[in-house]
């Protein structure tokens, strides 16, 4: 169940305004790439001169939209908001339904006391929690920020899709606090980095500890059906790729990777 700080109006403001002058800057002549570089906060793009390249439906819907009603290479929109932070974006080039882009990623940040006020909020929903006023998937229904919400706030395990997790395979912030909780239990409020970046804080409730033992389809159902699945679509994709070898023209591979235990055969 998490709880993200509020963003203040004042901060909201400033990093507009911040984004207001790079923009100008821009368009007075300075570059937009060396702008990205020294000042977006998407670690992925800020080190490729905030460069990005998308089709349709990948992106945020916002940012999508926006970098689409670029007309020509080196337009430059105003300053939008998306789920991940403020944002000014330059076209590159347009291929079709295929779009490059160079953007500028300013997050703003919440203030100390609007944090601490994430981890008050959290207190107070766990006490209602323990003295049985609400369940915790009714707390996370009602209270959560987070899109988990839509899963009752289960936490998914990226292997396997399932929800349970070996203490080995967690978040090490998340194995700590887990391992000292008993079934049922909530912990106190607990410190996280979104997946914007943003400070916030969640409540964790364990629903079930078992010990390790032998998979058996009696506990295990779940993780054995996604095992299964898991093994047809790469026997479905290994036939697939095998077949499109026979078909598929290599123009040039290096000779130093010749020497490599292939997956697939591409020499023949």
């Amino acid at each position: 169940l998490v709880r993200k700080p509020p963003i203040s109006e004042e901060e909201r403001q400033k990093i507009i305004n911040e984004l207001k002058t790079l923009k100008k800057r821009v368009e007075e002549g300075e570059d937009f790439g060396l702008m990205a570089g020294i000042y977006s906060e998407d670690p992925g793009s800020a080190k490729k001169d905030g460069e990005i390249s998308f089709g349709r439906g990948v992106m945020d819907p916002v940012f999508e939209a926006t970098a689409f009603d670029l007309k020509k290479p080196g337009e430059i929109s105003d300053v939008i908001e998306t789920q991940f932070g403020f944002h000014i974006i330059m076209l590159v080039k347009r291929s079709g339904e295929y779009i490059t882009v160079k953007h500028i990623l300013k997050i703003p940040k919440p203030k100390p006391k609007d944090i601490a006020q994430a981890a008050k909020d959290l207190k107070n929903i766990k006490a209602l929690i323990e003295m049985d006023s609400l369940t915790f998937e009714e707390a996370v229904a009602k209270y959560s920020q987070d899109p988990s919400k839509k899963n009752a706030g289960k936490l998914v395990n990226p292997y396997d899709g399932s929800s349970s997790f070996t203490l080995e395979a967690m978040d090490e912030a998340v194995a700590f606090t887990v391992r000292k909780l008993k079934e049922g239990e909530v912990s106190d409020p607990v410190i996280m980095v979104t997946g914007e970046g943003i400070q916030a804080y969640r409540l964790l409730y364990l629903y079930k500890k078992r010990e390790k033992h032998v998979i058996n389809l009696k506990e295990d159902y779940d993780k054995i059906q996604s095992f299964a699945l898991q093994d047809k679509q790469n026997r479905v994709m290994n036939e697939w790729i095998e077949n499109k070898i026979k078909q598929t023209y290599v123009n040039f591979i290096d000779e130093s990777y010749k020497k490599c235990d292939l997956s697939y055969n591409w020499i023949y």
